[in-house]
């Protein structure tokens, strides 16, 4: 379109717009601007903005909508065209500050429309990117300071105190906008002089922006930096001589008023902004934690823009910048990470270039401050500024790389370094959950990776990214540092005082657990580029030193760990001597020290009052929960080094595996899952594909370890618990290598009854339920079991009354061939051979191993079932109701075991102990499901009574009772009685006479004022009962809930009137009868 045609399709519109100052006016003017092209609205320029620069002085008396649809048709305008007379520009600009700005309060902005404050903000960002270079050299004159001044003041108040996010948005970038993308020009140099005026309410309001609105903390640390590299450009300061006179040229020629807003950069000021900016920084490089990426990505640019531009005039804040990279070096977002890594390695080229202050130098520097400042912050600043710090600390250690050994030589500083990370480690003991004994459940961590867990609260901290910094921290200075040097300065603060043992331990664990990292940092140092071959040669002889090296602190470790002072530390108020005699450091690895050591004094804190007599028996909680965790880091500490030698550490296993097995059976169950998972990593470090494999692999150690023990029992109690651990994580391989000490736990039991016996027969029974596990029951027998479960005693009888038949006629058949035999004289020789068969027939089977050992258990049972410890008899009846199931495809075993069982365990249901007697009778079910008609006599004769009178006495005392009574013994011997009895009559055949007994006396459980699990267990009982005895069991429930008659068939039978009542209230009493009777 001609600039001609352009004119005569705006020119009405125009005239229109200026009579008319209506919604509908400029919309048609925006409507037709928007097919004009470039080079004919640039013409056009001046005529289009003319009615709307009316427009804007004659806000005040058009509406909202009106000045919003006039300032958005301008906005389109200046985005399309270039502004290049400066009397529309300035007229424009103040046009619109006016607009918005509030006629009470001078530089604050109106309460009106925030539509309308957003177009005014977007139409002053076009109006700047539109302007001409000489209009914008012109805005920032001293001349057009006031107006310049105003439009900031505006800017900074709707950046703050609007709260539509869009708005605050808008006014950021616009006041960033103010700043000239070319940093070469002349326009650059007088904005920085320019806005030196504007310096301290910019600064100081945008850092508030920053602080108090994180979400919009990106856009202004960007406005925030772009501003303050400008004003503090070193390439603009300080001024030279001539540059100074034309400055002081420039002053002398304007007016008093207009000399006074301008600043003068002296050394002074310098200096002086430059103090109060380091102020904003230090609180500006807090939100290095922010939670947003794009906040810390702009954080990023923010230190870059400062170090590129102000090194030299803001020298007092390049500490805190340069630690802003140093902390996003390591951000888990790669948008974050890799260009702080890629800003430090220019610093770092720079440096070694420069004749100024090497990098390292002030590496080490803030890191020293940082390590300084350590353990105020851990005892008193939050956990923001804590993870601050730590992750600082880490950035310097792996920008300073093996330039850190520089700083670790010093006394001092390695000194202050210690102090500095064991008192942030320090552990908190007033858990009592760390003295926890209920056994876990532990997971098969052998089949997959294994982690070392952190299970642990501290003292100061809860965020487990502190301790994760942490531990990262000492792992670095295991990467980089000088690991000998590292290990003999935290094992002297290890000797020197309890209150450091645990956290000198996790240290020198994180230490060496560094060293692994060495070959899997595939990270470039910001120091050097790739090596050379050469290089690689070198590094690679060192290698093989090195690991010579970090076996020998290793096997330092370990003899340090396993020391007894160490090692035994006691977690319990028992006061026996120590259980493990472990093998002398110094001695040949089959050598056994059998004299009870000394009670292990170093290491166990103690009240500053207690006595040496009572050294063991007056362990506070806070002692035992100290203790407990030591042990749980020196396990973990075996853990790392296993991993550290990797195959090598099967040198080692003799050393540690059986104390490790020891922990394994530990009373506390902190303890067991450590060294669970301790096990598991040695046996993935070892080139084991499980447990199991490194258990059999090593049997020959174990066991004679084991045996040489149980020779010294009483110096040695929790060698059986090794034996134990072994069976609960072995394969039936390992059974006929272990025969022997099994034998010898045989043995022992005979010596020993007493308190001794309990560990002797949680190895027994932990013996049972290997062999269980070993070798199940055979898919055949469970099918038969299932079948023969579910016939009635009809179908039982037939099967029977065959099974008679056939064998009487086969043993007609074999007396008739018999004689036919006898008859034929040439038939002697076949006579022989069968009387030599029937000889090896008579003869008995060589048993199995593994049913020989459950019987040797059961025949050892016999004696123990009656022990006066009620624990003991619980672990009894538990290793019988195992054992009896491993011998159930063993009759001719199992059944003269039952019978020797038999007199002792009957005495169990009249124990003084409740929980006894519900054991005895899952026991008795267990029995009567293997052994079935064998015991049916035996059950009706001296169990069904008392279990009779038992219930029956009980069902008063449980209706009364209150929601309590579900936490006593008695209870839970009613349900366990309950639940199982139908089961029992099933298995064992009651006849229909003993049956109804206990019918009657489980009656009064159906009522439905006894406790819901009660009732529950006694409808599943009565399900048992109604598959045994249907019409007698029907009889007996008609008997209760119904008062009707049954009519006989015939007159010469009797009518039966049944005694119940029919009544609503009886119903409702009674309902659980009502379900089953259905």
């Amino acid at each position: 379109m001609s600039k001609s045609s352009a004119f005569e399709c705006l020119r009405p519109l125009c005239v229109v717009l200026m009579k008319e100052q209506t919604l509908e006016s400029i919309q048609a003017v925006a409507r037709s601007i928007q097919d004009l092209d470039t080079e004919s609205l640039q013409a056009l320029q001046q005529y289009v903005l003319f009615p709307l620069r009316i427009l804007l002085k004659n806000q005040s008396k058009l509406s909202t909508g009106v000045c919003e649809a006039g300032v958005l048709c301008m906005q389109s305008i200046l985005e399309k065209t270039t502004l290049v007379n400066w009397e529309m520009f300035s007229d424009i600009f103040t046009a619109l500050c006016v607009t918005i700005s509030s006629k009470q309060s001078n530089g604050q902005a109106s309460d009106g429309s925030e539509e309308l404050k957003l177009a005014v903000v977007k139409a002053l960002t076009a109006m700047l990117k539109s302007a001409d270079p000489a209009i914008i050299l012109q805005l920032m004159s001293p001349q057009s300071l006031p107006m310049l001044g105003h439009c900031i003041s505006l800017l900074l108040n709707l950046s703050e105190a609007e709260k539509m996010k869009e708005l605050q948005v808008a006014a950021l970038k616009c006041l960033t906008s103010f700043v000239p993308d070319d940093d070469a020009s002349l326009v650059y140099g007088e904005a920085s002089k320019c806005f030196a005026s504007f310096l301290p309410g910019l600064s100081v309001t945008i850092s508030r922006v920053i602080l108090a609105n994180p979400k919009q903390g990106q856009n202004a640390i960007e406005c925030w930096s772009k501003h303050i590299s400008m004003v503090m450009d070193d390439r603009l300061l300080p001024l030279d001589k001539t540059k100074k006179s034309e400055d002081v040229t420039k002053r002398q020629l304007l007016q008093d008023g207009e000399e006074s807003l301008l600043v003068s950069k002296t050394e002074t000021w310098l200096t002086g902004t430059a103090s109060k900016l380091d102020i904003l920084i230090a609180k500006i490089v807090t939100m290095v934690t922010s939670r947003s990426w794009r906040v810390r990505l702009a954080l990023v640019r923010f230190a870059e823009t400062l170090i590129l531009r102000t090194k030299s005039s803001m020298s007092c804040s390049m500490g805190k910048v340069l630690e802003v990279l140093v902390s996003l070096a390591q951000d888990r977002y790669d948008q974050v990470s890799s260009p702080s890594q890629a800003i430090l390695r220019s610093m770092a080229k720079e440096s070694l270039t420069v004749e100024s202050r090497m990098l390292s130098e002030l590496l080490e520097d803030n890191l020293h401050k940082l390590v300084t400042v350590l353990p105020r912050i851990i005892r008193t600043a939050d956990d923001e500024e804590k993870l601050s710090t730590v992750t600082a600390m880490v950035g310097y250690v792996k920008l300073l790389g093996h330039r850190l050994n520089s700083l670790l030589n010093s006394a001092p500083h390695l000194k202050r370094l210690s102090i500095a990370l064991l008192q942030a480690l320090e552990l908190s003991i007033r858990d009592t959950g760390i003295l926890e004994t209920t056994p876990a459940p532990q997971a098969d961590l052998s089949g997959g990776e294994v982690r070392r867990g952190h299970s642990r609260d501290f003292k100061h901290f809860s965020d487990h990214k502190i301790y994760e910094g942490i531990f990262q921290l000492c792992q670095l200075l295991g990467q980089y540092g000088n690991v000998s040097l590292l290990i003999d300065n935290f094992l002297s603060y290890f000797h020197e005082s309890p209150s450091y043992v645990k956290q000198a331990t996790m240290i020198m664990n994180e230490i060496m657990q560094g060293t692994l990292l060495v070959a899997n940092d595939d990270q470039l140092s910001i120091w050097q580029e790739k090596e050379t071959e050469e290089e690689e040669k070198i590094e690679d002889a060192l290698k093989i030193e090195d690991a010579e090296e970090l076996k020998s602190i290793v096997s330092m470790l370990l003899d340090e760990y396993l020391s007894p002072s160490c090692w035994d530390v006691p977690t319990t108020q028992s006061s026996s001597p120590p259980s493990t005699a472990p093998l002398s450091s110094s001695a040949s690895s089959s050598s056994l020290s059998w004299q009870p050591s000394a009670p292990p004094t170093h290491l166990i804190l103690r009240n500053a009052s207690s006595s040496s007599s009572s050294s063991r028996d007056a362990l506070t909680v806070s002692q035992m929960n100290h203790n407990t965790l030591l042990k749980c880091i020196l396990l973990d500490g075996i853990a790392v080094f296993a991993q550290v030698l990797g195959a090598q550490f099967n040198q080692l296993l003799m050393h540690c595996l059986y104390l490790v097995l020891e922990r394994m059976a530990d009373e506390r169950t902190l303890v067991c899952q450590h060294a669970h998972a301790t096990l598991a990593i040695i046996s993935q470090a070892c080139g084991y594909r499980s447990i199991s494999e490194l258990l059999l692999m090593n049997v020959d150690y174990l066991s004679d370890s084991v045996s040489a023990r149980l020779r010294h029992y009483e110096w040695n109690l929790k060698a059986p618990l090794v034996l134990k651990v072994t069976l609960q994580h072995s394969t039936c391989d390992i059974l006929p290598l272990l025969q022997d000490t099994i034998e010898e736990v045989f043995h022992l039991m005979d010596d020993h009854h007493g308190d001794h016996a309990t560990s002797l027969m949680s190895v027994l029974q932990s013996l049972v339920l290997a062999i269980n596990r070993w070798f199940p029951p055979s898919r055949e027998e469970e099918v038969c079991t299932e079948v023969l479960s579910c016939e009635s005693d009809q179908v039982s009888s037939i099967v029977a009354f065959c099974n008679d038949y056939i064998q009487t006629l086969n043993k007609a058949d074999e007396d008739l061939k018999n004689l036919d035999v006898e008859m034929d004289p040439e038939n002697t020789d076949e006579v022989e051979d069968e009387e030599k068969w029937m000889d090896e027939v008579d003869k008995p089977k060589e048993l199995p191993l593994h049913i020989k050992n459950v019987k040797q258990v059961l025949e050892h049972c016999v004696n123990l079932m009656s022990s006066s410890n009620p624990r003991l008899r619980l672990q009894v009846l538990s290793t019988v109701q195992s054992a009896v199931e491993a011998l159930h495809q063993n009759q001719d075993v199992l059944l003269p075991l039952v019978h020797k069982l038999w007199p002792a365990f009957v005495l169990r249901f009249a124990d003084q102990e409740i929980l006894v007697t519900c054991k005895a009778f899952e026991t008795l079910l267990t029995l009567a499901e293997t052994s079935r008609d064998f015991i049916r006599r035996r059950v009706v004769k001296d169990v069904w009574p008392k279990l009779t009178s038992f219930v029956q006495t009980h069902a008063a005392m449980s209706e009364k009772a209150g929601s309590s009574y579900h936490h006593t013994a008695y209870y839970k011997l009613q349900h366990s009685i309950l639940a199982g009895i139908g089961q029992l009559c099933l298995q064992v055949d009651i006849c229909e006479a003993d049956l109804l007994v206990m019918v009657q006396a489980c009656i009064p459980y159906l009522n439905a004022c006894q406790p819901v699990g009660l009732q529950e267990a006694c409808i599943s009982a009565f399900e048992g009962f109604i598959a045994a005895e249907p019409d007698a069991v029907w009889f007996s429930l008609l008997d209760i809930s119904s008062s009707s008659s049954l009519q006989p068939p015939h007159p010469c039978f009797p009518s039966i009137k049944f005694a119940g009542d029919s009544s609503k209230q009886n119903t409702q009493q009674w309902s659980n009868i009502e379900k089953l009777l259905r």
